[in-house]
This record gives C-alpha cells, sequence and structure tokens, in this order.
C-alpha cells in the first residue's frame, strides 16, 4: 500500500511496542490504547466502560486469555 490515507495513525513501530508494552494514540475522537500481545498489536479505546478512566493508567491485565 503506497497510497497515503488519513485513515490511520501511526502509534510507532513494532518494536518500540514490544519494547513499552502499550502506546497511547490521540485520534481524531477520543485516546486509543495500543497493547502488544504474544508478537501482535491490538487497538482499544483507552477508556475503562464500567468506569471512564483511562486504561494506559491501570495496573491489570486489559483481557484474559481464553
Amino acid at each position: 500500500m503506497d497510497t497515503p490515507t488519513t485513515d490511520f495513525l501511526r502509534a510507532g513501530t513494532l518494536e518500540e511496542l514490544k519494547a513499552k508494552g502499550r502506546l497511547v494514540v490521540h485520534g481524531p475522537h477520543r485516546p486509543m490504547l495500543v497493547v502488544c500481545d504474544k508478537g501482535r498489536g491490538f487497538a482499544l479505546d483507552n477508556r475503562c466502560p464500567h468506569m471512564g478512566f483511562p486504561l494506559d493508567r491501570g495496573s491489570g491485565q486489559l483481557w484474559s486469555p481464553i
């Protein structure tokens, strides 16, 4: 894909994500949390659906393995 698009935001490199474990990207509507799990990147709304606080500031695991 060589054509630039405005639909995506750059979060960082996979190496940066692996080193930090999580990155926060400020999107057009709200901050997104990008996490690394088993070498793959996942983007989430950086807001707890129950309490509304930023997930990147929490100390717990974001999801449980199945």
